[in-house]
């Protein structure tokens, strides 16, 4: 169920768990993709293999690269040869027709929108909507925008009920942490708060459930980005794991969790010194219904082994079994490190008529919140922005299904475009958006100042994000700013780089999807190199890395 840098996820069952021997580091290994990986098919648990001892980390200050960078930039250099002579957008539909032709993309559902300087789009492939993967998120942000503004503040309130209970009401912030939570305490015993008499959690600002669409056909998988939004959440929803060995080979491991509302069930032995060694956990649950233990707290099994001399500890992140326990946990712990004593239970209900506000958390700016969560796609943010700018039009409660409905309309509204948008994160194959919507929206992004975080927040090769492994030492490095996209059989990349704006959608890739990612970073190649050369309108010039 967790995900650890880029390592390939191994589904198998924890009884036959089997160690390698491999020289292969952990940390040598490139940071994690925020995009989800190509999700198992069955429901057994998911384990992950990790690396062996840090000394055996190869030596050199060596950037890490895609698997498919040379490929990429090969295929680039190709093409740019192809549109050798041509000028303008007659090199542009040069570039795109040989990569649409190419053996990566041959056999593939294509939808392609290349823009010059402000231009209409030139389009190839489909114009019909089809799988953006997570360039849905560009829409979810833009709406987000549009609707809340980039300077809004998510809050969170503290409030007094008539009885004197503490209430804390939450309207979606999707970045506070246990930190923000004990900051929070403390505010309340500077006014003088010492004892409430119980505490209530006002989740009404969401109506019906809290899975997201498309998010049920991962079965039983407990990925992070796998979170599950609720006006009131902490760290995400999401909990940290570590393991430690235990004194020498054979012993027990131990496990730290950063939430006490879970309890730990530990199958993980410790392993000789230096060996690979494998990590699952999982949330058990029976027909949906969480396990829990004789104290009533739901039960996370961790399983496998760990080498001895892995000191440093094994972080794994999943999503909580159950957002609100997990809150109630971290709001206690707040609450009693600011010295505040609760006397008597903690409920979750809407604030009592009569409540007062006594403080108010506000997050930062949601334009500077982009700056990471898009780069990052991270799923849980972008289902958080839908559901705060559905509640900000309807003034009241909103469900999961007001905010897709509320994001189709703003694709339709603002740009006259045509979508499906399942979720507002992208997961699964549910969404459907059309590559020349997605151009129309990053024009309007370049010149609209509601929407003007929007490019910037876009992941750069080389930089930010999920493109810092990617297309490393061509144009496209520290130019190209642009949102991925990785799903079950699909891929896409849409991005800006000086006034070409371009978007590439892949649908059932024939080739592979590795294949198919090397032809998303061509493009992004090539359309730097031709931006390059005097915006596209000066004859096109190979640069010396790609000939």
């Amino acid at each position: 169920m967790i995900k650890v840098r880029n390592e390939r996820v191994v589904q198998t069952r924890p009884e036959a768990l089997t160690r390698e021997r491999s020289n292969v580091n952990d940390e040598t290994l490139a940071p994690p993709d925020r995009e989800p990986p190509l999700p198992p098919t069955s429901l057994i648990p998911v384990v992950v293999p990790v690396g062996a001892h840090p000394a055996r980390a190869p030596a050199g200050p060596t950037r890490i690269e895609a698997p498919w960078s040379a490929h990429a930039k090969a295929l680039a250099a190709a093409a740019l040869h192809a549109a050798a002579g041509a000028t303008g957008t007659e090199a542009v539909a040069a570039v795109v027709d040989f990569l649409l032709e190419s053996k990566e993309l041959k056999g593939s559902r294509l939808s392609c929108a290349v823009a010059v300087a402000g231009g209409p789009p030139l389009l190839r492939g489909t114009s019909e909507a089809v799988n953006p993967c997570s360039n849905a998120k560009l829409m979810t942000a833009a709406y987000a925008l549009s609707v809340l503004g980039p300077l809004h503040r998510f809050p969170t309130e503290m409030l007094q009920a008539p009885s004197g209970a503490l209430v804390v009401r939450g309207a979606f912030d999707p970045t506070l942490t246990t930190d923000d939570l004990v900051a929070m305490a403390l505010a309340l015993r500077q006014r003088g708060i010492e004892r409430v008499p119980a505490l209530i959690v006002d989740n009404t600002a969401l109506k019906g459930g809290n899975v997201p669409r498309a998010f049920d056909k991962y079965g039983d998988e407990d990925w992070e980005y796998l979170a599950r939004p609720e006006p009131l959440s902490v760290n995400k929803n999401a909990l940290r794991l570590v393991v430690t060995p235990g004194t020498h080979a054979g012993a027990a491991a131990h496990i730290d969790i950063d939430n006490g509302a879970f309890a730990i069930h530990s199958k993980v032995s410790t392993v000789d010194a230096g060996a690979t060694f494998r990590i699952g956990c999982d949330e058990l649950d029976t027909a949906g219904v969480l396990r829990r233990d004789a104290h009533g707290k739901a039960i996370i099994e961790v399983w496998g082994d760990v080498a001895a001399d892995y000191r440093k500890g094994k972080a794994l992140v999943m999503k909580m079994p159950s957002p609100t326990e997990g809150f109630i946990d971290r709001l206690r712990f707040a609450l009693h490190s600011a010295g505040i004593v609760v006397d008597g239970e903690v409920s979750e209900a809407p604030a009592p008529p009569g409540s007062v506000a006594v403080h108010t958390h506000k997050s930062k700016p949601l334009g500077e919140i982009l700056q990471e969560s898009l780069a990052t796609s991270n799923a849980f943010d972008h289902e958080m922005f839908a559901l705060a700018a559905a509640q900000r039009e309807t003034g009241g409660p909103v469900s999961l299904a007001d905010a897709t409905a509320r994001l189709e309309s703003f694709v339709a509204d603002s740009l006259g475009g045509v979508s499906v948008m399942a979720n507002a994160s992208g997961i699964g194959n549910e969404n459907k958006l059309r590559c020349q919507d997605i151009v129309g929206l990053l024009q309007k992004a370049m010149r609209e100042p509601r929407l003007a975080p929007l490019v910037p927040a876009l992941a750069t090769p080389g930089g930010k994000g999920t493109l810092r492994t990617r297309m490393l030492g061509t144009e496209a490095e520290g130019r190209l700013h642009a949102k991925t996209g990785t799903g079950e059989g699909a891929c896409a990349l849409s991005g800006v780089v000086g006034d070409v704006v371009f978007s590439l959608l892949v649908e059932r890739t024939a080739a592979g999807r590795e294949a198919a990612r090397a032809a998303l970073d061509a493009l992004g190649i090539a359309m730097a190199a031709l931006e390059g050369s005097a915006s596209a309108r000066a004859p096109l010039l190979l640069t010396p890395e790609l000939t």
